[in-house]
């Protein structure tokens, strides 16, 4: 279980809330807020996508953690996946081929909005924020975010249940704290920064400055307490060595 309270995440930036809006450059949507995340390097044959410390692990490093984990690798190999949907990645030193995010996230619903169900849906409902929606767009957020990374302990098929509960005090979003479980609960490290973000995106977007008031005045919830739960699963596939050389 990951708990966040809202003094735990700095919020430096609230955009306009008039509608159409679209993020800066160098941004990009989530949850329907408008966050700097550094671009998904797309890492080469035999390179690993590494998720403790972002961009690409080195082919060398790579066959290094093959060896650990019991895979022969001759020393003109490199290290791939059995299939081109999926991604090899390294998190703890551990490799695993997962299915890449690209081919199966739904595109990104407009700032200001977040999916709920098959459509998009604006925050503000009748002037105030509409938290059920957003804690149902966390739960699956989290699940998707779970999804794409192997788990550091565990078996490679995994199913789950992500609950995110909210609380927003005298209806304040700016003042919110979240809670994340997972039943059968998984390590925090897997829930720590899909948590993080979760609360962020609500302290951001949630509450956005009020049309024509001051930048201190900000939107109430409907409620002070929600919960959310989706059913999830994730699975990982052991990658195989191959020729340095892809056979023509």
């Amino acid at each position: 279980m990951v708990a966040l309270a809202a003094s735990a995440i700095a919020c430096t930036r609230h955009p306009p809330a008039a509608a159409p809006r679209a993020c800066a450059p160098g941004e990009s949507v989530l949850l329907g807020a408008c966050v700097v995340r550094a671009p998904v390097e797309a890492c080469g044959r035999g390179r690993a996508r590494d998720l403790d410390r972002g961009g690409c692990a080195t082919s060398r490093d790579v066959r290094g953690w093959a060896r650990a984990g019991g895979i022969f690798v001759g020393d003109e190999d490199v290290i791939v996946c059995e299939s081109d949907a999926d991604e090899l990645v390294v998190r703890s030193g551990r490799l695993a081929c997962v299915a890449r995010r690209d081919a199966t996230a739904a595109p990104p619903c407009p700032p200001g909005s977040v999916r709920d169900g098959p459509s998009c849906a604006p925050f503000l409902v009748d002037g105030l924020v509409d938290l059920a929606r957003f804690a149902r767009a966390a739960a699956a957020y989290v699940c998707d975010a779970v999804a794409a990374e192997p788990s550091i302990a565990g078996p490679a098929e995994q199913r789950f249940q992500v609950e995110v509960a909210l609380h927003a005090p005298d209806n304040d979003p700016t003042q919110a704290t979240a809670v994340v479980r997972t039943t059968p609960a998984l390590a925090d490290a897997d829930l720590e920064r899909p948590s993080a973000a979760v609360l962020d995106a609500l302290r951001r977007e949630a509450a956005p400055p009020l049309e024509g008031a001051s930048r201190t005045t900000t939107a109430l919830t409907n409620a002070t307490d929600v919960s959310a739960v989706v059913a999830c699963s994730r699975s990982s596939r052991r990658p195989k060595s191959a020729p340095q050389a892809q056979p023509e």
